[in-house]
């Protein structure tokens, strides 16, 4: 009904349906449980913080896909229709978008929902052949430390820009670019795909 909303044709809805069909298998087994459990999703949540930082104010602002509250305390899931970041990536705050979102939540930022450090921030990985649960959390770290490295990166972060001699790099952790291609619009904003040589520049 969604997918006809959104305009899709008979046939075009056949593809999708078939596309998403493992998806849609692996909600219901995943989905149900947690349901029947007592865990009550909250969808498409806004949430914003403000940081007291020696520049000022900074205000951080996220839409959570889904917060659910349930008997084990609140947890925060990520659907991702690429690959999500590793455990790995986020701890190491190159996937920062949950711990930002746990950062709001463990602070009141959300409306109508009461200050709640999350006990476990997931992605959801959906749309391919072998949708699954990805954990975000390392089996090394915390909720509570993954927060705390996220709010001390955003500081960092606001006393870095706030230098106005710090240059804005399109890509400053280099060892972990992939090719230069045009195809990239920061490197061709950036001009690195010419610079770089690629194989398709212009």
């Amino acid at each position: 009904t969604a997918l006809r909303e959104a305009g899709y044709d008979e046939t075009s809805l056949a593809v999708e349906l078939a596309r998403l069909e493992p998806t849609i298998a692996f909600a219901v087994e995943v989905e149900m449980p947690r349901l029947l459990a007592g865990w009550r999703p909250i969808v498409e949540k806004k949430g914003s913080l403000t940081l007291d930082t020696p520049e000022g104010d900074l205000t951080i602002m996220a839409r959570a896909d889904r917060v659910d509250i349930g008997p084990d305390g609140t947890e925060i899931l990520d659907f991702k229709s690429g690959k999500p970041p590793s455990s790995t990536e986020v701890y190491a705050m190159f996937g920062i978008q949950l711990p930002v979102i746990a950062l709001i939540a463990g602070n009141g930022g959300f409306d109508g929902l009461a200050a709640s450090m999350p006990s476990d921030l997931r992605h959801i990985h959906v749309g391919g052949r072998s949708p699954k649960v990805e954990p975000a959390v390392h089996s090394k770290t915390s909720v509570p430390e993954l927060v705390e490295r996220a709010e001390n990166t955003l500081r960092k972060l606001s006393a870095l820009y706030h230098n106005p001699d710090r240059a804005y790099l399109p890509k400053p952790r280099v060892s972990l670019l992939k090719k230069v291609t045009y195809d990239d619009p920061v490197d061709r904003l950036s001009r690195r795909a010419e610079w770089a040589n690629a194989e398709d520049s212009e």
